[in-house]
């Protein structure tokens, strides 16, 4: 949208008039100086007639272009946070809106509870992904990853209910495990006592912080324990992941994304005895 100021609407009206041979007596040459407007104003010729009317429709374009402007803004903010109604985006805000235990009205497609109530969610993360007229709603958990049988059963229910024309896949599975072998470099006056615990912090926070269903990077991973004061470096040896229901690993080169949509340490592999450290 081509956005005009006033005066540019006010000389759009003077060149269209110009074109009329028949409306004569209004000079286009420095209209849009106020003083100059201002003695028009003040004449009871054609001249101040003319000015008048334009300058006029000239401001109420400027303001219906504002209030154009404005709707086009709330509209694309609204269409970006909550989706529209159907697409993924609007899923996604749905199935994160769930409330277990309560019982939902339907106004207009939209799925209302009488009261929200924050401790009855139960969908920490979720995205959605649409593959044809399959949709898949992938998620985790708020106070378990894994939803019960009787929470899974509600909050599918909960989905049919307010559904558009697609078949449903659900996905709620533990995390993806991580193995990860690693050589930390640190400051010979740094203790190992004093640096592991913060590098296996360091880790496991960044794995936790990751956005749910993204990617996991290699290069922020050695970043975040670059960070830490007394490491000097940080040597990946062998950075492997696999779905919690495989047990055969597929190595890391530069980024992953988890089948489950987010990640763990693997048990197996305790980063307590698989990063060691080494004196510069």
């Amino acid at each position: 949208m081509i956005n005009y100021t006033t005066d540019q609407y006010f000389n759009i009206l003077i060149n269209a008039k110009n074109d009329y041979n028949n409306l004569i007596g209004l000079d286009a040459n420095g209209i849009n100086s106020n003083q100059t407007l201002l003695n028009n104003l003040q004449s009871e010729t054609d001249v101040a007639t003319w000015v008048h009317i334009m300058r006029i429709s000239a401001e109420l374009a400027t303001l219906v272009q504002g209030v154009y402007q404005s709707v086009i803004t709330d509209m694309q903010n609204i269409i970006t946070t909550n989706g529209f109604s159907g697409n993924l985006q609007w899923i996604q805000n749905i199935a994160l809106a769930f409330q277990y235990g309560d019982t939902i009205k339907l106004i207009n497609n939209i799925p209302t509870y009488d009261t929200i109530n924050d401790a009855n969610k139960i969908i920490k993360n979720c995205s959605v992904q649409q593959l044809d007229d399959k949709v898949t709603l992938k998620y985790r958990g708020i106070t378990s990853d894994i939803l019960t049988t009787d929470q899974q059963a509600a909050f599918e229910s909960y989905i049919q209910e307010v559904k558009f024309p697609f078949f449903y896949n659900y996905l709620n599975v533990p995390s993806d495990k991580i193995k990860l072998v690693a050589k930390c470099i640190i400051n010979p006056q740094a203790s190992q006592a004093t640096i592991q615990p913060l590098v296996e912090t360091a880790i496991n926070n960044y794995i936790a912080n990751i956005s749910f269903d993204s990617y996991i990077y290699t290069t922020y991973l050695i970043d975040a324990v670059k960070a830490i004061p007394g490491v000097f470096d940080f040597w990946i040896h062998d950075f492997e992941t696999r779905p919690d229901s495989s047990t055969a690993f597929t190595p890391v080169v530069d980024e992953a994304v988890s089948y489950a949509g987010y990640f763990t340490i693997d048990t197996q592999f305790p980063l307590s005895s698989y990063i060691t450290y080494q004196n510069k």
